[in-house]
């Protein structure tokens, strides 16, 4: 994933769609609901929060379902861009819809499921709002889920099950230090 100013993704809608969309979300959005995800699949979008989803028509480049605060269906609510088309798009972790953006974080698909044990709404939705909390650091969604993906790669072993038997082995024959034994049954880092 890219972190310049490049657009990373950009879907394009028709005002009315969008507009009817972001009605139908806000009405079953329930008051303890603070992220939603936009994704984008065949010629069709989708927007979800955990209570209600909406499918509409979209065209554009959008490999990743994005993650962000509900707050983008009330800023839409209440000042949707006056053009036709309206184009969403992301770029240096941040959904820009007109003048208007907010903290987003894209994940693509190859990247998840997290080894953490939580699942993925629960995963982005607290990436999402540690991102908000760290956005006066200009740490981006993108970027600390990249980081806290990054920390998870490096806690799984980093050899295969013979490699640490091999270790063992040279370990018991005294052929290298004996704390190998330690780095080869904790995967090789400092986690």
């Amino acid at each position: 994933m890219t972190h310049s100013g490049d657009i990373q993704s950009c879907l394009i809608f028709d005002r009315e769609q969008l507009r009817e969309a972001v009605s139908i979300l806000l009405s079953t959005l329930e008051s303890s609901e603070s992220s939603m995800s936009i994704a984008f699949g065949g010629s069709n979008a989708t927007l979800s929060t955990d209570s209600s989803s909406h499918e509409l028509p979209a065209s554009g480049h959008w490999e990743s379902t994005v993650f962000l605060s509900t707050a983008w269906l009330r800023a839409m609510n209440k000042a949707m861009p006056d053009s036709n088309p309206i184009e969403l798009s992301v770029r240096d972790g941040r959904l820009h819809t007109g003048s208007y953006s907010v903290v987003c974080t894209a994940i693509p698909p190859r990247r998840f499921p997290s080894k953490s044990g939580i699942g993925e709404l629960e995963f982005r939705t607290r990436v999402g709002a540690a991102a908000e909390a760290l956005e006066p650091f200009l740490v981006s969604g993108s970027k600390l889920e990249e980081m806290v993906l990054s920390i998870e790669e490096t806690r799984s072993s980093a050899w295969t099950p013979q490699e640490s038997k091999v270790i063992h082995g040279l370990v018991d024959a005294g052929e290298v230090p004996a704390n190998a034994r330690r780095v080869a049954a904790d995967g090789g880092g400092d986690s």
